[in-house]
C-alpha cells in the first residue's frame, strides 16, 4: 500500500512557492536565447554596411571625377558621414556587448549608406 501524503509534504502535482519563482539566470536567457546568432546576424549586417559604404565612396569619387562640383557630391558624402558615425557607434556597443543596443545605430548606418549610395548613384 501507497502512503498518503502528510499535509506538510508538498505533493508531485502540487505546484510549491519555489515553482513560481524566477530565477535570474533563467529569465536572462530567456531574453536571450539565441544570443550568438543575434551577434552573427549583426556582424553580417556590420560587414554589408562596411561593403555599401566602399561602393558609395567610389561613386563619390567617380562623380568628382566626372566633373560633378562638391556641391553636388555634398549630401552623398554627409550621409557617409552619418552612416560612418553609426557604424562605429553599432561597432563599440557590438565590442561591450550590447547586442540589442547595437541595432539602432546599425539600422541607422545602414539607411544612410543606402542614400549615399543611391545618391552618388544619381549623379
Amino acid at each position: 500500500m501507497i502512503p498518503k501524503p502528510d499535509a506538510d509534504t508538498p505533493d508531485a502535482d502540487t505546484p510549491d512557492a519555489d515553482t513560481n519563482v524566477i530565477d535570474a539566470n533563467e529569465a536572462h536567457t530567456d531574453i536571450n536565447e539565441h544570443p550568438r546568432q543575434q551577434r552573427e546576424g549583426l556582424e553580417r549586417r556590420l560587414q554589408a554596411v562596411v561593403a555599401c559604404l566602399e561602393e558609395a565612396r567610389l561613386a563619390v569619387v567617380a562623380a568628382e571625377v566626372a566633373g560633378a562640383g562638391i556641391e553636388t557630391v555634398r549630401p552623398a558624402i554627409d550621409a557617409l558621414n552619418r552612416s560612418e558615425l553609426a557604424l562605429r557607434e553599432a561597432q563599440a556597443r557590438l565590442i561591450r556587448g550590447d547586442v540589442v543596443q547595437a541595432a539602432s545605430p546599425l539600422d541607422t548606418a545602414e539607411a544612410e549608406c543606402r542614400v549615399a549610395r543611391e545618391f552618388s548613384q544619381q549623379t
